[in-house]
């Protein structure tokens, strides 16, 4: 089989020798596809000195891979097994990803018979959902990049920037590459199948500024396809020189629309918009994080906090902000609390964010919620600092003493008997302030109440401190004269009742 892709007034053949000297098929479902030029110069690519990258997706094990072809490198065979295949092109006009970008589209069914498939490679074939959504196009191009450098890319925003000291990162410059992975293993692009098509080091901008232009143009890629994977480089240095860990890799494996570890892609209006969460090992001094702290337990209804936001360093140093800084607030699960500003958690100060104000590390607010839910995440964010969380257990109303124990026992035995607070449910829920208890005994015997099993750490006077932020209290009871029927009665300072609050044993 043979095929031929047109680029273009560059063409080169893709030639199949089902059978060949050099591929040995057993099976008959592989394919050893040859590249070569039609051009009598033997180069390449005459007509896209920048390079040609050439993507495959298909066959009949589903395979996809990416070869590249800049500075006349690339290999002249590849293996493929038989089947259908898309054959995404894209080639750039002049050096280092500069200049028009063509794009083709082609399709072949490999197979031991000939077959040829013409692949038109023009700037206009771009403008397609193949290359990039719509969005990501102006004027039918693909819009140049501009690279963001942020200390954390929590809420960027397409047009947006992490301009300050505050929000920029540490990339100094970067370079931009587009790479080849062998076939069906696209994960792989840490170890290029061929060499990368590299743009020249760009500087990144100087001082507080964070963005910086490019006139670099590149295919975005699909949803669900693994072509156009891309890796951008970034440096601390100024020129792309240094050495890891003053370098960072941001690897677009499945392309820039799929995103990427620690880097987001969004349409702006001018540019593809790529922020890089690029920092140095933290500093002490220097805002790296938020600490939120505050109540973890609490019924629902009840006004819970306040809750504190803190601004601090990579070692927990309290930092002043340089300028007001908004703390956006949220919470998961069932949606029926809010946030407030005040301990009335009244309507009229229900907020989404609070500002943390200038000259200061930290800001108040508080939560309240409608239902119960055991596992409500609190989440502080604030732009290019990593985000706070703190769990809350929002519980029912405590009303009721549920205790259990055994109902007989012998004399002089150490007896265990637990105490929980529940709510009208009989759900189990937490102190939200503590609960007094006093526990006595009556009857035909006389025993003593313990903290511990071996009933050696005496309770005075039975009285059981019932702890915030615990469901339950476990007590010792050890009758030590007489024998038979004996009344444990609890009293509680709450006003908490329950049909087990008195209970009879027998010894």
């Amino acid at each position: 089989m043979r095929v031929l892709l047109f680029l273009g007034t560059f063409s080169f053949f893709m030639m199949l020798l089902a059978c060949g000297e050099n591929f040995k098929n057993d099976n008959g479902n592989y394919s050893n596809v040859h590249f070569s030029s039609s051009d009598s110069s033997k180069a390449l690519h005459p007509s896209f000195p920048g390079g040609i990258a050439i993507w495959g997706e298909g066959g009949i094990k589903g395979e996809s891979f990416s070869i590249l072809y800049n500075n006349d490198s690339g290999p002249e065979s590849i293996v493929l097994s038989t089947g259908s295949w898309l054959f995404p092109v894209v080639g750039w006009d002049a050096a280092s990803l500069l200049g028009t970008v063509c794009c083709g589209m082609g399709a072949a069914y490999l197979q031991a018979v000939d077959e040829s498939v013409a692949i038109s490679a023009s700037s206009a074939n771009c403008n397609h959902e193949e290359f990039a959504p719509a969005s990501f196009l102006r004027g039918g191009e693909f819009k140049p990049l501009r690279l963001i450098t942020c200390k954390s890319i929590s809420g960027v925003a397409a047009d947006g920037n992490c301009d300050g000291a505050f929000y920029k990162g540490s990339s100094g410059s970067y370079k931009i590459q587009v790479l080849g992975y062998p076939v069906s293993d696209p994960s792989s692009i840490s170890m290029p199948y061929t060499p990368a098509i590299e743009s020249l080091c760009i500087s990144g901008s100087s001082g507080t500024v964070s963005d910086t232009t490019t006139l670099v143009k590149v295919p975005i890629g699909k949803s669900g396809t693994y072509r156009f994977g891309m890796r951008v480089r970034a440096y601390e240095s100024s020129d792309c020189s240094g050495m890891f860990p003053w370098v960072s890799d941001f690897d677009f494996s499945s392309g820039l629309i799929n995103g990427a570890n620690n880097a987001l892609v969004l349409a702006g209006t001018h540019y593809t918009d790529v922020f890089l969460a690029h920092h140095s090992a933290p500093q002490p001094g220097v805002a790296y994080k938020l600490n939120l702290t505050g109540s973890s337990l609490g019924s629902y209804g009840s006004c819970l906090g306040p809750y504190t936001v803190s601004v601090q360093d990579s070692i927990s140093v309290f930092i002043n902000v340089p300028q007001d800084s908004v703390v956006s607030l949220s919470y998961s699960g069932t949606q029926d609390g809010g946030f407030y500003s005040d301990a009335t958690c009244s309507s009229s100060t229900a907020i989404t964010q609070k500002i943390v104000t200038s000259g200061n590390s930290s800001t108040q607010f508080y939560f309240k919620k409608s239902s119960s839910d055991a596992s409500v995440v609190l989440t502080a964010a604030m732009t290019t600092l990593i985000s706070a969380t703190s769990s809350v257990n929002v519980t029912g109303i405590p009303s009721k003493l549920n205790i259990t124990g055994p109902a007989t026992g012998t004399h002089g035995a150490c007896l265990g008997y637990t105490i929980t607070l529940a709510d009208a449910g009989n759900s189990a829920v937490m102190a939200v302030d503590p609960v007094g208890i006093v526990v006595t005994s009556s009857g035909a015997g006389s025993g003593s109440f313990f903290f511990n099993s071996g009933c050696t750490s005496s309770m005075p006077d039975g009285n059981i401190s019932f702890p915030i932020n615990e469901s339950s209290v476990t007590f010792y009871y050890q009758q030590s004269s007489g024998s038979g029927p004996t009344t444990l009665t609890f009293t509680n300072n709450k006003g908490y009742t329950d049909s087990s609050t008195i209970t009879t044993y027998s010894y």
